[in-house]
């Protein structure tokens, strides 16, 4: 009885959670109005994007992109500062790590990469008897060899780093923009409360659906994903099943 009594309130404190953010995200994205102020304090730039993106509520999924760009832009400026830094060869600068990996892997030696020596001239003076005595002798840098390793493993994570922020960012573009995607996600979603609930399929109005992806946006759909991502596939069920609820049905409305 008392295991009962506990799961229960659980439930119920849960079922409150989702309808509170439910009800913050309805309010928020399914209002007509334009997110933006006029403030002569405002930031000049913020406040374009408002301006223009504020009615079709898409300024969240802007910045959002427009973070995704400056993820590109400094990784593209650090592997540009690498290839300052070394003076690498303007021949073929973007495959510059994978050509001297082969070259290494062959046996190649440092003459042929054109950087990290691994042998050079070192002068010194030796005192012997009252006379200075100047060498110049070959040094041996062993420590180059472990530089090299290192700035080919930067390269490579750099790349790597590149590749997936830029397929993350092709991948977030087409499932925000593109209205079908937007529909089929939130339908996915209201498909499986309703597998959940036990509820026929045949209950659920198509027409609100296309509603309630209307009045969210993209930035409604793109907080919707960021809740399945970091909160769990569950509470993003039950968010959008709140939302869901609380769309006036468009035959009701027809009556």
């Amino acid at each position: 009885m008392a295991t009962n009594a506990v799961s229960t309130a659980g439930e119920a404190l849960d079922e409150s959670i989702l309808g509170m953010i439910a009800n913050h995200l309805y309010h928020n994205f399914s209002s007509s109005r334009v997110h933006y102020r006029f403030s002569p304090s405002s930031n000049p730039l913020g406040l374009i994007v408002r301006i223009f993106a504020g009615p079709s509520k898409c300024y969240v999924t802007c910045c959002y992109f427009g973070m995704k760009a400056l993820f590109i832009c400094n990784i593209l400026l650090q592997l540009s500062i690498l290839h300052f830094f070394l003076d690498l060869p303007n021949d073929n600068p973007p495959l510059w790590g994978f050509t001297l990996f082969l070259r290494l892997m062959k046996g190649n030696e440092w003459q042929d990469t054109g950087i990290f020596p691994r042998v050079t001239m070192c002068d010194f003076e030796i005192r012997e008897l009252g006379n200075i005595h100047r060498w110049s002798v070959q040094c041996v840098l062993p420590l180059n060899m472990f530089n090299e390793k290192v700035y080919i493993l930067l390269w490579f994570w750099l790349n790597v780093l590149l590749a997936v922020t830029v397929i993350s960012a092709l991948l977030w573009v087409f499932k925000i923009t593109l209205d079908s995607n937007r529909k089929h996600f939130v339908k996915n979603m209201i498909s499986t409360a309703w597998v959940m609930n036990h509820l026929p399929p045949d209950t659920m109005e198509d027409d609100k659906i296309e509603c309630l992806v209307e009045n969210l946006g993209w930035d409604g759909v793109l907080v919707l994903h960021l809740l399945c991502a970091n909160a769990g596939e569950l509470c993003c069920i039950g968010v959008t099943k709140q939302l869901y609820d609380r769309v006036p049905s468009p035959n009701a409305n027809g009556l």
